[in-house]
């Protein structure tokens, strides 16, 4: 395993072009794993994507969000109660884990997609996923290329494991970035009208998966990217606008976690209400009240 910074990405961008370049009559698929807002998809998989395009080879990215079984997998048991004990078992699974429960990615059909690619198919059949509602909308067909870039949160795991990828990358980044982008996101940039829930889904079923499943690809990679994060490029990303100003010393701390050097991640009581406070360079960038259950679950987060 390697370790480098996101910008040092030349080193795998020039291994890949040699693998290509050597490997003329066949194709090269890359794996690019990793956790929720970890800049796997931005920061990495589109920059090794960009340069090779701009070097002269035939080079894509297929997501592996394509192979979501979605809304009706993970609603499956809304309107109807398990009976036997395997939906017993998938229905704790499912209110753990939610949309990052392994369960919810057809991993059967992912190796079957990347043997075809890997045998020179001219197209290959993948679900048409719709990431706006959440749903497959059938199939469509692609036109594989010369390098492949396969990312998404388990593209080593599993079934996955056994294929034999040219080039395995896990991507990684802070816990309070993973907080931070993802939470802003929702919030900011996709408009969830519930920030509260946007916010307990992240600390549950988002963390526990990434701890439970994501993270074990780490180890099976061949280069690790640490991809840095700076609050103020979200503040300008989203043109997000400071909030009224708080007082901290009026309120109660519960905890804290210290980010990019002035900035701050807080749980806050202020007699029997909790907060979530996001502070930044002397500036309220996020004030958010949230219940009992909601300030346990940050300040465990926070905490560990």
């Amino acid at each position: 395993m390697i370790q480098i910074q996101v910008n040092q990405l030349a080193q795998i961008i020039d291994k890949i072009k040699n693998l290509a370049q050597n490997k003329s009559a066949g194709r090269i698929i890359i794996a690019v794993s990793g956790g929720s807002a970890t800049g796997k998809t931005s920061q990495v998989s589109e920059q090794i994507n960009h340069e090779l395009v701009s070097a002269g080879f035939d080079s894509g990215i297929l997501s592996q969000d394509n192979f979501q079984f979605g809304r009706e997998f993970v609603d499956q048991f809304d309107h109807s109660e398990p009976v036997t004990e395997s939906e017993k078992t998938l229905f704790h699974r499912i209110k753990k884990y939610k949309w990052d429960i392994p369960e919810n990615f057809e991993l059967n059909n992912c190796l079957f997609a990347l043997e075809q690619i890997k045998a020179n198919r001219a197209q290959i059949t993948i679900p048409n996923f719709d990431v706006k509602a959440v749903t497959r909308l059938g199939v469509k067909s692609i036109e594989p290329n010369q390098v492949t870039i396969f990312e998404g949160l388990y593209s080593f795991y599993g079934e996955l494991e056994a294929f034999d990828f040219d080039l395995k990358i896990y991507v990684e980044t802070p816990f309070y970035a993973r907080l931070l982008r993802r939470y802003f996101r929702f919030v900011y940039q996709m408009k969830i009208p519930r920030p509260t829930k946007a916010l307990e889904q992240i600390c549950t079923t988002v963390l526990r998966a990434h701890q439970d499943y994501v993270e074990t690809q780490r180890l099976e990679a061949d280069f690790v990217v640490e991809v840095p994060y700076n609050f103020g490029e979200t503040i300008s990303r989203l043109k997000l606008s400071p909030k009224p100003f708080v007082n901290l010393a009026e309120y109660k701390t519960l905890a804290e976690l210290i980010f990019d050097e002035s900035g701050k991640i807080l749980v806050l009581q202020m007699q029997d209400r909790f907060y979530f406070v996001v502070s930044f360079e002397n500036q309220i960038w996020e004030n958010l009240e949230i219940n009992e259950e909601l300030k346990n679950s940050l300040v465990a987060a926070l905490e560990n």
